[in-house]
Formats: structure tokens, sequence, C-alpha cells
């Protein structure tokens, strides 16, 4: 029997995988007293994002009720539970403070419970060098240069 050939795609082992950069763009910022590991860093939405199970867990009280709906990448419309404005955000480089919406997603291990989207990616003047999987970070008058080895 001759095998089927399927254009952009790799085979691995007895099972065929889609080329995929396994390599995300994640950085560490604390919140309070809280340090989290593995923030996405990811361009494909106009809003940052935590977890509801995250913000629960910083004990960040009172949001105000978000008066718009998200599109999801499966084009499904989504309420964010809550809005928190001028989160302050710490990391390594700078301090800054964010709008963040809240959402209710899956409380796994493997799960990123926090994306720094479209709106710090403009704010800190986020360059992503795709070849050398490097990310240059521009705040204030600071640049910070982070390998990404996840």
């Amino acid at each position: 029997m001759q095998e089927e050939h399927v254009p952009n795609v790799c085979k691995i082992g007895n099972h065929y995988k889609n080329n995929f950069d396994e390599v995300m763009p994640v950085v560490q910022v604390c919140i309070g007293n809280y340090e989290i590991m593995d923030v996405l860093l990811d361009g494909g939405s106009g809003v940052n994002i935590i977890s509801e199970h995250l913000q629960r867990k910083l004990g960040l009280k009172k949001p105000q009720l978000a008066p718009f709906m998200v599109k999801m990448t499966n084009q499904r419309k989504v309420q964010p539970i809550r809005l928190i404005q001028n989160l302050k955000i710490d990391s390594t480089w700078c301090t800054f403070k964010i709008l963040v919406i809240v959402l209710k997603m899956e409380n796994t291990l493997e799960a990123y419970s926090m994306f720094l989207e479209k709106p710090w990616l403009k704010q800190t003047k986020v360059h992503h060098d795709w070849g050398n999987n490097t990310v240059t970070i521009i705040a204030d008058t600071k640049t910070m240069t982070l390998s990404i080895k996840k």
C-alpha cells in the first residue's frame, strides 16, 4: 500500500501532525505578591485577558461588568465575566497598568491563566523576532530582550 502524501505536514511516529512551533512567547509578571509564570504574549486579541480562577486567587475585588462581547478564535461570542481597569503589573524591567477582561476558562495545569494581548504589546512596543525566538520589550526608557525557550 502506498503512503498518502499530505502537503505541509510532518510525519511523527505513525501519526501526522501539522507543522507548528512549540516555542511560545511567555513572560513572568507579578500582580501584588503573586508571581505569575508563563503569561502568554499573543497579538491575536484586542483585549488583555485573565482567567476567573486567577482573578479570584489574586483577590481582585469588585471588578466592573464588561459592557461588550468578545469574539473567540472559533468565532463564538462570549460575555466577559468582569472588566478590571488599571491593573498594576510588575516585571523585572518595568511596572505598568493595564485593562484586562476576566473570562471563565478551563482550569488545568496546562492552560494559560493570563494573556497579554495587542493593547499591552503596543503599550510596551514589543518586537517579536520569530527567526531568533526573542522578544524585545521597550518600556519607558528601558529595553529588555528575552529569549523564548518554552
